[in-house]
């Protein structure tokens, strides 16, 4: 059960598999592995996979029908029909913050740093470095201390 169609009804049917009668506009999820020929009434919104999660890991998900957002950690979650992963914004000082490597750029300043021209040098080039790795905003906002800090 890591895998999922989620389906949306174009036209009004009577759904043999789950017995149920669909209307425009109806949303719903079939979970596989299985086999699923979709009528022609019924149109393929997404394929989802489940998302494994580390116990430090997490995502933000949001309920698309209450627009209320949680967050799901440390456990094997698939998202169902009615949810999506949820795109967290930060400030652009917190975004640097959490782009540093805490070992390599731990004698940098946070504040003041553009007084010498040499240092506002270096700054670009370790910045360079450090925004290629581009933050997950889906994912929980986690911070790796160094050991011993």
């Amino acid at each position: 059960a890591d895998e999922g169609v989620i389906l949306k009804c174009i036209e009004a049917f009577e759904d043999q598999q789950a017995t149920v009668k669909r209307n425009p506009g109806d949303r719903w999820m079939i979970r596989g592995p299985t086999e699923y020929i979709p009528p022609t009434q019924v149109e393929v919104v997404t394929r989802r996979k489940a998302l494994p999660l580390d116990e430090n890991e997490g995502i933000y998900v949001r309920d698309i029908k209450t627009g209320r957002v949680r967050a799901v950690i440390g456990e094997t979650y698939m998202l169902t029909q009615d949810e999506e992963l949820w795109q967290k914004e930060l400030p652009k000082q917190v975004e640097d913050l959490l782009t540093r490597d805490a070992l390599v750029d731990r004698n940098i300043p946070t504040r003041n740093r553009t007084t010498d021209k040499n240092q506002s040098q270096q700054e670009t080039t370790t910045n360079s470095k450090s925004n290629a790795v581009k933050r997950d905003k889906s994912k929980l906002v986690t911070y790796r201390v160094p050991h011993n800090a």
